[in-house]
């Protein structure tokens, strides 16, 4: 690991970078949230419903650069449906019995295991 003249890694100050850029990112996607909402801070709201649905605003419509999904955009699910990878990974699972085929002529002490 090769420290700079600070004594910080690269790796360490390239981290920095990037937590410097998001919270840059999200304060101004925060300040264009007041704007939308009237109000110049979250103490201006006049009741906590208005509050909640600010943050709820704020939640629903910012994703970091690091969040998985399209231009930081997370994966919408529908009601009813399975995430992406819990889909992805049930597949597998379907998959690996697929491959195992049980004899059953085989007596239940002796079940024999053919692999495909």
């Amino acid at each position: 690991m090769k420290l700079t003249s600070m004594g910080l890694s690269p790796e360490l100050l390239e981290a920095s970078r990037t937590v410097l850029q998001n919270s840059k990112e999200y304060e101004e996607f925060f300040q264009s949230a007041l704007k939308k909402f009237g109000v110049d801070s979250p103490a201006d709201f006049k009741s906590d419903e208005e509050k909640k649905k600010f943050f709820d605003y704020i939640d629903k419509n910012y994703n970091s650069s690091d969040e998985k999904g399209e231009d930081g955009k997370k994966e919408s699910v529908k009601e009813g449906e399975l995430p992406p990878a819990l889909k992805k990974a049930i597949d597998k699972k379907k998959e690996k019995e697929d491959d195992k085929e049980v004899d059953e002529g085989a007596t239940p002490s002796k079940k024999f295991v053919k692999i495909k």
